[in-house]
């Protein structure tokens, strides 16, 4: 405004100062934070990631087991289709081949040993009370025998470990598989006679019928094929999966057939190799953590934890406790429940493997961040304030310097021509000047002289003069 003093306040200068750096670590700190907000989502993003490549693992591995029991089940079926067939439609081609063989058996006391070709498996054909079985049946169940022995390998897809018994539940005719001798068979089974030998593998075969009934909440003897199961084989003790079916052998009694496969093939079926625990229907572990068959009583723990989050024949489903993850489901070709662990620790340090490059991209970038603020701050902004603060101290000198002056002194504006700063001295000679105070500011900015229409109280005439900028 006209006539008056535009003053900047010197304490402006630590409040520009504070202000400046606030707003300037302000900006530093918001960009932190959004930096370490991005590796927190990218994080949780892996942690959700991580846990679907857990589910991921564990339903290849389901899947791959299934696919195993299910070729098993349709190796089985096909060969039982085979034997069905030959026994249903080439009964007098049966009894041809057999009838030779009819006539060892008979004189070797029921007993005899079928292996056509020496790769595949010898199977020894006992007898333990023939005497309903006309010679001619005997005979057609001996050429099927022989017909097994060089078709069974084929149909079962020639794998290592298995091995299968047939026997008649009437207590008259069994053969078993891999067994050379009859004593062979007695010390496997540790007992004394061939009905002994016979009641035991029936004693298994009805143990395996009820879990299969248990498992599948119906008699399996109802069935042509019973459903898979864990089991012993009968002459090692090695755990195998077993499968029962009904033969046409001597219609009269249900001939059944028990097959054993390896416990080795689960392994070698999960592709890539997945480290996956296998629970069966009666709470034992097929498979262990070190991916071997390895069949025991379940950890309880576990149990409790599957018999509380899984329903039967649900999921897979995803649960915790004590640190550890679980992912668990059953499988559709049999009642077991297979179970994928892995623990929080492992999880994190996983994840951390993976977030390890993101981290290190952050800290460098907030470390050249903060070091270029801090520079600004102490090389940039500290000097120019200085130089601010320099400014108005010469400025506060000049207005005392102005202020203590016995003579009239201002100093005027060239574009308006207006009063930026004056003394008490040239105030009051603008006031008692006989000519407007602009007119006069304007002749003292053209450097003309100008007299006061009156003397000025305290001012000798002619004790004057003026500035302009």
């Amino acid at each position: 405004m006209s006539g008056q003093n535009v003053v900047v306040e010197p304490k402006a200068l630590p409040a520009l100062h504070r202000n400046q750096r606030r707003f300037l670590y302000l900006g530093g700190a918001v960009v932190t934070l959004l930096m370490v907000a991005t590796i927190f989502a990218i994080a949780l993003s892996s942690i959700r990631d991580y846990h679907r490549q857990q589910r991921e693992i564990f339903q290849e591995a389901g899947t791959d087991i299934d696919a195993l029991l299910a070729r098993l089940k349709l190796q089985h079926r096909n060969a039982m289709r085979v034997f069905s067939s030959l026994w249903l439609t080439q009964q007098p081609w049966l009894q041809s081949v057999g009838a030779p063989l009819q006539k060892q058996f008979a004189a070797q006391d029921g007993q005899l040993l079928i292996q056509v070709d020496p790769p595949n498996q010898p199977w020894l054909i006992l007898g333990v009370d023939t005497t309903g079985l006309p010679d001619a049946t005997q005979a057609a169940i001996l050429g099927l025998a022989r017909e097994a022995s060089t078709l069974a390998p084929a149909a079962r897809g020639g794998k290592p470990g298995t091995r299968a018994y047939v026997y008649d539940p009437l207590g008259r005719m069994f053969g078993i598989e891999g067994v050379d001798t009859e004593a062979q068979l007695l010390g496997a089974l540790h007992v004394q006679t061939r009905k002994q030998a016979l009641e035991r593998l029936m004693l298994a075969d009805d143990r395996w019928q009820r879990e299969a009934v248990h498992a599948m909440g119906a008699p399996a003897v109802d069935n042509r094929v019973a459903p898979l199961f864990l089991g012993h084989d009968p002459l090692t003790g090695e755990p195998a999966i077993v499968e029962g079916l009904r033969l046409p052998f001597a219609p009269d009694s249900g001939s059944r057939a028990i097959v054993f496969e390896s416990l080795g093939q689960l392994v070698e079926s999960l592709s890539p190799p997945a480290s996956v625990r296998l629970v069966s229907a009666t709470d034992e572990t097929i498979l262990g953590e070190n991916q071997a068959p390895d069949v025991h009583k379940a950890d309880p723990a576990l149990l409790q934890e599957l018999h509380d989050h899984l329903p039967r024949h649900h999921g897979p489903v995803l649960f915790s406790k004590g640190g550890m993850y679980k992912v668990a489901g059953t499988l559709r070709n049999a009642d077991w429940t297979l179970v994928r662990l892995y623990s929080r620790q492992q999880m994190l340090v996983d994840i951390g493997h993976r977030l390890l490059p993101f981290l290190l991209v952050t800290a460098l970038i907030l470390a050249i961040l903060w070091t270029l603020l801090l520079y600004t701050d102490r090389r940039v902004f500290a000097p120019a304030l200085a130089g601010v603060e320099r400014v108005y101290e010469s400025e506060a000198l000049s207005r005392i310097i102005i202020e203590a002056s016995p003579v009239g002194l201002c100093l005027l504006d060239p574009e308006n021509h207006q009063p930026i700063m004056e003394n008490d001295v040239m105030r009051g000679f603008a006031a008692d000047s006989a000519e407007p105070p602009s007119s006069l500011y304007a002749r003292l900015a053209a450097g003309a002289p100008a007299k006061p229409a009156g003397p000025i109280a305290g001012i000798r005439p002619g004790n004057w003069n003026s500035s302009w900028t």
